[in-house]
């Protein structure tokens, strides 16, 4: 256990150590109880139970530290980041965006830059939405959901096969179907490319499209 904590202060478990950092308190908890029957089962149970009061004390105190560092690294990163080409990408992003409806991401990078917009991502929208729109069988609920939302503005990845595709695979398990929304979003003529930067590319949403009383297109 304390090799599997260690690793937690010495090494950099995750290009988002946050995903990785709250496994720590379960981590030393286990270790706890460990040290705790390892002391029981000693002769000399008056002494054990100091050392399993020292060890778990000790423990415990490693696991903030790891914590604390690890959490401190992903602030670090998150710093470098704004000073880096991404955070720049979304600077101009989001210059291009010149009203106040929302926008839909796969992350909430531009919402610091747009006080003026909500920016909605997965953890703002239903499953049954969200499915609308990534498997795009039917341009008319994509067409809904976003004028449900008031969503005038569409984030991609750069990175489609990445980002939009394989990250999206969970709709193939979940109903059978692959995602097709990264192909037939630039095909249908509601949205209107308006920055393509490094890391992102934005797209705007037709006033008129989404207005309409119903829409149809096809998707190749």
């Amino acid at each position: 256990m304390v090799f599997v904590l260690s690793a937690f202060v010495v090494l950099q478990p995750h290009t988002a150590p946050r995903y990785v950092y709250v496994l720590v308190p379960a981590v030393a908890l286990v270790a706890a109880v460990g040290v705790a029957l390892a002391a029981q089962s000693l002769p000399w149970r008056r002494a054990g139970r100091h050392v399993t009061t020292l060890g778990a004390l000790a423990i415990t105190l490693f696991a903030l530290f790891s914590a604390w560092t690890v959490l401190s690294t992903h602030l670090d990163n998150v710093s470098a980041n704004r000073a880096g080409r991404l955070y720049a990408d979304v600077q101009a992003l989001a210059s291009k965006v010149d009203d106040d409806r929302a926008v839909l991401a796969r992350s909430s990078y531009p919402q610091v830059l747009l006080p003026d917009n909500q920016v909605y991502t997965a953890n703002f929208i239903s499953e049954g939405e969200y499915l609308d729109y990534f498997l795009w069988q039917d341009e008319e609920r994509v067409r809904r959901m976003l004028a449900g939302r008031d969503i005038g503005w569409i984030v991609f990845q750069k990175d489609i096969d990445k980002w939009e595709r394989d990250f999206n695979l969970w709709t193939l398990t979940a109903t059978g179907y692959p995602p097709r929304h990264y192909i037939c979003l630039p095909q249908s003529a509601g949205f209107t490319e308006v920055y393509d930067g490094q890391f992102l590319t934005l797209y705007r949403v037709s006033q008129d499209w989404m207005q309409s009383e119903s829409v149809s297109g096809s998707c190749t």
